[in-house]
């Protein structure tokens, strides 16, 4: 039996270590981005979806006021902004809001600065 002299003897075989990364990485591989991630906008009810989907373009007007944004459209119509959009910007900036009172106060402070929160509101 020989001493210990403090360092780890072991053989070089990369093609065993290689393998076990072959392995491991194809492992991964059989799972989905999907299988752990999902939409937020997909456990929203059927009343709010239909809500943040029906905001159309809002613009202020010179004199300040809240007033359609038709130049999305060739024909002068109104169009709708798309769901994802209005749906992350508004969780992103409302989703520490506590009380509805306190949800009031933010939408009536954001809709100084952006239309879309002006017609939330």
């Amino acid at each position: 039996m020989d001493a210990y002299d403090g360092k780890y003897q072991h053989d070089d075989d990369s093609e065993t270590s290689d393998q076990e990364e072959n392995d491991y990485g194809k492992s991964i591989e059989r799972y989905d981005k999907s299988a752990f991630e999902f939409n937020k906008l997909d456990s929203v009810s059927k009343p709010v979806k239909m809500f943040f989907a029906t905001i159309p373009y809002y613009k202020f007007d010179d004199n300040g006021k809240l007033a359609l944004d038709t130049s999305k459209n060739i024909y002068g119509v109104p169009t709708f902004m798309p769901i994802k959009q209005v749906f992350n910007v508004v969780v992103s900036k409302l989703h520490d809001v506590k009380t509805p009172l306190d949800l009031l106060n933010r939408l009536q402070e954001l809709s100084t600065q952006n239309p879309m929160y002006m017609a939330i509101y």
